[in-house]
C-alpha cells in the first residue's frame, strides 16, 4: 500500500471514529435545553419503585415523600409517592398562598421541580433539585430565574403529605 493511501485510509477512519461519538453523544443530553422549564409529567423509568415482599412498590428514595419546609423562606414543599414515581403536589407560601408548579420531572435517586414565587405568581421561577435524604433533612440545589442559587436543607414538618 502506497503512503498517500496508508494516509487517506487514516484521515477516513478518524472522520468515522469522529461521527460515530459525535451521534452517540447527542443521545446523551438530557431531557430539556439549558434554560427552558420542564413541563413533563413525572417520568417512571426502570427500577423507579422497589418491590416489597408483598408486591407492592415501595419509595425509590425512602423517605422522600413528605412536607418539607425552607427554613429561609418558610415556603413548604409537599412531596408524595404516587403510581412508583414522585410527585410535587403543592409548593405553599407561608401566608398560606398555594404557589404555581410549573414544571417537574422524576428520575431515578432525584426529583427536580419548579415555581412560580411571589405572591401572585409574579416573582421569579425557582427551582428546586433533591440530592439527599438524611432523616428529616432533604438536601437540595436551587436557582432562580434572577439568577441566585445555592444548596438549601428543607426540613420535614408533620402532617401527612
Amino acid at each position: 500500500m502506497t503512503p498517500n493511501r496508508k494516509i487517506l485510509l487514516t484521515i477516513a477512519s478518524f472522520v468515522l471514529v469522529l461521527l460515530i461519538i459525535a451521534c452517540s453523544c447527542g443521545s446523551l443530553g438530557s431531557g430539556t435545553t439549558s434554560g427552558s422549564v420542564a413541563t413533563a409529567t413525572p417520568i417512571n423509568d426502570t427500577a423507579t419503585s422497589i418491590p416489597s415482599s408483598n408486591g407492592a412498590a415501595t419509595e425509590a428514595i425512602p423517605g422522600l415523600a413528605g412536607k418539607w419546609l425552607d427554613p429561609q423562606t418558610h415556603f413548604v414543599h409537599t412531596i408524595v409517592w404516587q403510581n412508583d414515581s414522585y410527585l410535587v403536589a403543592s409548593v405553599v407560601g407561608p401566608d398560606g398562598s398555594d404557589h404555581t408548579i410549573s414544571g417537574q420531572v422524576y428520575r431515578i435517586g432525584s426529583e427536580s421541580w419548579n415555581y412560580h414565587s411571589g405572591s401572585e405568581g409574579n416573582g421569579p421561577d425557582i427551582y428546586f433539585t433533591t440530592v439527599s435524604v438524611i432523616g428529616d433533612n432533604l438536601d437540595t440545589t436551587w436557582s432562580s430565574t434572577d439568577g441566585s442559587s445555592g444548596t438549601r436543607t428543607l426540613i420535614r414538618v408533620q402532617g401527612t403529605p
